[in-house]
This record gives structure tokens, sequence and C-alpha cells, in this order.
């Protein structure tokens, strides 16, 4: 049904386009994201826990039995530390015919792949890495479910976290990320009930509180998939950081096996041997990722009323939704309804362009910050706590009074360099229009801290972890336009708030 509906597309329909007429349009699929069950049904492969359930490549895998008190218990399948030959479109048909004339499945395929009937879709390099299910909700929850396990046996190693629960909360409750963000991680001790965007938050915002608890070892061995997945989730990729990520996780798999074992060599640990395949292909993780069609579900979910007819309604609004977005463009359109829309395609607004600021405050307080002004200009301003740029807010750091959020540090042009900083004042000069500037503080590189986030490629060269920057608070103040602000981080203060440790995210399509 689906390569039908797909063929369809390829074949074109007809649209009527505003101002132009009836066009013919042809869609190609070139790619499809799902999570592994549903891998398996769309390529007619076998479950994502048998041999030879990799769609990518040729991995066998291998039966591990699990023992309790010397008493077999069960058999898992696991996938040791390989480099097999990758899977292509002429060998998996031809196996694939092969599996459907034996009738039982043959290295993987119980069927032909329908999809490859299409022009463009071919069979391994199409079937792209799912950041939300199988790294977010499946390494990375992983990697929390040991470090924090309970289990005797894994309190006893030494990469386990659970003693350190406590602090490491503690540490975590400091960490204030952008309103933004969809959603902040709980306390650890509710890791168990976290939600993808949670696992995800809690890898990058949180990611320097838990660097810090590790021993070196495994500090370490942390930082490579950190580094792999920031660099894996930039907006513009080259060919160096192909090579780099494939190094990275290449790196991390194999250790992973020797620090856990092979008892814990899930398939999706395997498939992180993937990822540069995937963005050689078709970019950023974030250009596929299903977060955003997690997301459409769940606000169509929410329109539901009751579970009397459950379907009908659901398939209700589904048309109504495409009505909406076809109908965008008329002069009654509710405002309303335009963002809603917007919202649930997860696209930044851009009804309004525009540049303002909240509503004038008191100049007492930002006296050190006029102090500062009055020595480099003699023009009056009027000071502000808050202003929003293209619908993203931006606040001063004195006007920021959450102990969780924060919208004060960021990013910022200076001449041909890019600063990171914090929000010290928002002026606006009432004698030129009301033109708005930034008072930003320039903070200061802090070397001495930078072991915390170092890992080490080719077993030699050391280096550090993208996106993550420690700096020292500085008394230099820098008047800025607000065009010169490019994106907000998450952030923490240390030593009495004359250290912070700044977080970036790798894209501004999933920071602001």
């Amino acid at each position: 049904m689906i390569y039908q509906e797909c063929a369809q597309l390829e074949a074109g329909v007809t649209f009527f386009i505003l101002g132009v007429g009836e066009q013919n349009i042809k869609f190609f699929i070139i790619a499809s994201c799902t999570d592994k069950p549903a891998q398996s049904l769309l390529t007619n492969m076998v479950s994502h826990n048998a041999n030879y359930s990799c769609a990518k490549c040729f991995t066998e895998g291998e039966n591990f039995t699990i023992y309790s008190k010397k008493v077999r218990k069960s058999t898992i399948k696991v996938f040791p530390y390989r480099n097999d030959e990758v899977r292509n479109n002429s060998i998996c048909n031809n196996l694939a015919i092969e599996a459907e004339q034996h009738g039982s499945p043959v290295k993987g395929h119980a069927a032909p792949c329908p999809l490859t009937k299409l022009k463009y879709y071919s069979f391994g390099e199409s079937i792209l890495f799912d950041s939300l299910h199988t790294l977010y909700l499946g390494v990375f929850k992983k990697f929390c479910s040991l470090i924090f396990s309970k289990s005797k046996t894994d309190r006893q190693q030494k990469w386990s976290l659970y003693n350190k629960i406590n602090s490491i909360d503690q540490g975590l409750s400091s960490v204030k990320i952008p309103t933004t963000t969809s959603r902040r991680f709980r306390t650890i001790k509710h890791i168990a009930r976290f939600k993808a965007n949670e696992f995800r938050s809690l890898m990058h915002h949180g990611s320097t509180v838990l660097l810090q608890a590790m021993l070196p070892k495994y500090r370490r061995h942390f930082a490579l998939l950190l580094a792999a997945v920031n660099i894996a989730s930039k907006d513009i990729i080259g060919n160096y950081d192909i090579i780099l990520v494939k190094e990275l996780l290449h790196q991390y798999v194999k250790d992973w096996q020797k620090i856990f074992g092979l008892r814990h060599m899930s398939s999706n640990i395997h498939s992180l041997l993937h990822i540069h395949e995937s963005i050689q292909f078709l970019g950023p993780l974030y250009m596929y990722s299903a977060f955003n069609f997690e997301g459409i579900g769940h606000d169509l979910v929410c329109m539901i009323h009751g579970m009397t007819h459950y379907g009908p309604q659901l398939i209700s609004n589904l048309q109504y939704y495409r009505q909406a977005i076809i109908d965008v463009f008329k002069l009654d359109y509710p405002e309303k309804l335009l963002y809603f829309n917007e919202s649930i395609l997860s696209r930044k607004l851009v009804s309004n362009q525009g540049i303002h600021v909240r509503k004038r405050v008191s100049f007492t307080n930002y006296v050190d910050e006029m102090k500062h002004l009055n020595l480099i200009t003699k023009r009056k301003f009027l000071y502000h706590d808050e202003l929003a740029i293209k619908h993203v807010k931006y606040k001063t750091l004195s006007s920021t009074k959450s102990r969780k959020f924060a919208d004060c540090c960021v990013s910022f042009v200076f001449g041909r360099q890019i600063k990171l900083g914090l929000i010290r004042a928002i002026v606006s000069d009432p004698n030129d229009n009301g033109k708005i500037l930034i008072l930003l503080e320039d903070l200061i590189d802090e070397f001495a801290r930078h072991h915390l986030l170092q890992f080490k490629t080719n077993n030699t060269t050391f280096s550090t972890i993208p996106n993550i920057y420690i700096r020292k608070r500085s008394s230099c103040l820098i008047l800025r336009s607000s065009s010169h602000i490019l994106q907000k981080h998450s952030f923490r203060f240390l030593n009495n708030e004359e250290t912070i440790e700044i977080i970036e995210y790798s894209n501004l399509k999933e920071s602001s």
C-alpha cells in the first residue's frame, strides 16, 4: 500500500497553485527514517533482534546466554563490534528473491522490498539513522540505565554513578537552559520515566555535569559520543566531519564492548557505526529526525474529544489540517490557526520579522551597566529587561529569576569573530528612532578546566568536545546591535559565579 501511494506521487499529482493555475507536480522518495520495528516491516526484513537484522550491513549477530546464580535465565541477541560489508541494491534484491523462492529469510531478507522499485530509493543508503529511537531512547537511555542502575552487580563497577545521584542532581539543578528548549530533564531519580526529549536535553544540556562525575577513562569514552553527535548535528557538515564522526563512533562502540561487555552490545549500539553514512547521504541528523513526526502526532491526538469514533476523528482532524495549510494565503485566514499550523510543522514563525522590547524599567536596576555606557557614549538610553527578535525571547542576566531557565547567554558577532557573552543590559535610544542595542559581557576562555572536555582520536591526539565551552567572567562589556545576536545557549555558573560552563546546541533548528 505504501509503495502504491509513493508510485502515484512519482507519477505526479495535479495541484491548483494560486496565481499559477493547475500544475502536475511529481514527488520522489529518496530515503526513510523510522524506528526499528517499522523499518523491518518497510523493508521486508527480519526483526531488529534477529540474525542479519541490520538494514545497513551484513553483521550477523550472535546469541548471548544470561545466567542468574549459575542457572540459565534467557538468551538474547548481541552484535559484537565488527566492520562488515555494507548492503546495496543489487546484492539485497538478489537475496530477497532467493528468500522468496525458498520461503525463509536469507541474510535478513524475508522478501523483496517494494520501495526499491521507486526511482531514487536504494537499499542501504536510503535507510537513515533515527536519532529519536536509536540514539536518545536507545543508546543514551541504555547508558543511563547502566550507570544509574540499582543492581548490586552494576553498582560495584567503576563506571557506576549510582552513589553520586544526589550530587549529580544538585549539579543539574544549576543548569539554566533557554525557554525555547522543548523539554527540560527531571531529577535522575525519575530517569526510568524520561521522555525522548528529556534524554536529549540531559545528554546535551547536562553533559558537563555527567562528565565531571565520571572517572577519566569513562569520561573520555562518553566524550567520544558527545563529540560525534554534536558534529553530526551541525548545520554544515564537510567531508572531514564525516570521516571524524565515523572514526569517533567506531572507537566508541569498540570501547563500549570493553567497558560494558558483550551482554550490552545491542542493535542500537551497532547502529552508531552507520551514522556517518546517513549524514553523508542526507546531511545533519536533525534533517530527518523523527522528533518532528512525534510532535505532529501528539498535536493531532490532542484534538480528539473522547474515545468514541477515535479513528474517524483522527482522520477528520488530519483532513482539516491539510485544508488549513492549503488555505493559508487567503486574506481572512485566522492568525491563531496560522501559529498553530506553524508549531505543528516545527517551523520558525516568519510572519513577524520585527524586533521589539518590553516596557522600560528603572535605570537603578542597571547602575554598573549605566556607568560603563556613560564612559563610551554621551547618549541617554532607556533600559529594558526583555527583547524579542523574530519571536525569540532574550532577557538580561539581572532580570532572570528562574532557577531552571534563562535567555541571557548568547553567541554574537564581533568583527570577524564569534564570541560568547551574557546579556547585561538591553537599551533603546529615544533620539535615534528607538534603536535597540545590547550590552554584553565578554567571556574569556578558561584553559585550566579543558581536561574535562577532552577525548582521544587515533589513540594519540587529544581534542575537546565541540559546542561545550568553559569561560571566565570578565569586566569587559561590549555594546552591539541586536542583529549581531546569533543564538541562545544553556549554561551553569561555578566557583561563586566566576566561571561559567556553556553548552551550545548544534543547530538553530533545535535551539531556538
